[in-house]
């Protein structure tokens, strides 16, 4: 019998331990190592991630988030980003402009703020709606940030071309970038809208898409959009003194 007492004390002390898991586990959220896993991610997975996040032609960028999503990427995408945004912005107002190069960070500030509330809110928002509608098919926060971070990565090469001065090619590079971004968010979300009703996928479908056509419009409207003033004003003056111009041709074709 005391053998018996004593290893039925030795089971439970060994059980005891496995009580303790839940509340270290949300500890050690607070720690580094719990978002290390995150950053640990391959130059080369980076690169696909970053093209399928450019191109919905290629296999989707769900996909290519397995088996763990990162947030290495979307994180340096966000930065580089505001970056290339901010300096292009300024040469292409130099260009317009004719005036001094003139380094305004107030207006990174204001990138920056527009970038991570895009990346980083959004996905959360979007979250939370699943998680409370109980969808079961609903993507992890991570997978979000990730997805969005990603989507977003076309928009770099299209703030350099934005450097282009004519109004025209900029309009087409931005509708062309922001219909192939905004469709692998569409098809990437498509999997958890599938569990909704037919008009309320829908409509968080395009509510989607719409924010992401303002963003990279908010772009191309505020930091590159051409300065018509001056070429307004020439086509007024020409307006006015062309009648004028008018009549004294006609009056030295009746002296002849």
């Amino acid at each position: 019998m005391e053998e018996e007492d004593r290893e039925d004390f030795e089971l439970e002390e060994k059980e005891e331990p496995k009580e303790k898991p839940s509340s270290s586990s949300w500890v050690s959220i607070l720690t580094l190592n719990h978002y290390q896993s995150y950053f640990d991610v391959t130059t080369s997975e980076v690169a696909e991630r970053v093209l399928a996040g450019m191109l919905p032609i290629r296999s989707r960028l769900v996909d290519k988030l397995q088996p763990q999503p990162d947030l290495y990427g979307p994180f340096w995408i966000a930065v580089t980003l505001i970056l290339v945004t901010a300096v292009s912005g300024n040469i292409a107002n130099v260009f317009e402009k004719k005036s001094a190069w003139e380094f305004r960070f107030s207006e990174v500030t204001l990138i920056g703020c527009c970038v991570y509330a895009y990346t980083w809110l959004i996905p959360f928002i979007l979250w939370c709606f699943l998680w409370w509608r109980g969808n079961r098919s609903r993507y992890t926060l991570n997978q979000l940030l990730a997805i969005y971070g990603y989507s977003v990565s076309i928009f770099i090469p299209l703030v350099i071309l934005w450097l282009i001065r004519n109004e025209i090619i900029r309009w087409l590079l931005w509708a062309v970038c922001t219909v192939s971004s905004g469709a692998v968010l569409v098809r990437s979300l498509w999997s958890p809208m599938s569990q909704e009703s037919s008009r309320l996928a829908t409509a968080i479908l395009v509510v989607v898409f719409l924010l992401h056509a303002a963003l990279s419009a908010m772009f191309k409207m505020y930091y590159f959009s051409s300065d018509l003033s001056g070429t307004s004003a020439s086509i007024a003056a020409t307006a006015a003194t062309s009648p004028t111009i008018l009549s004294r041709l006609g009056n030295a074709t009746r002296t002849h």
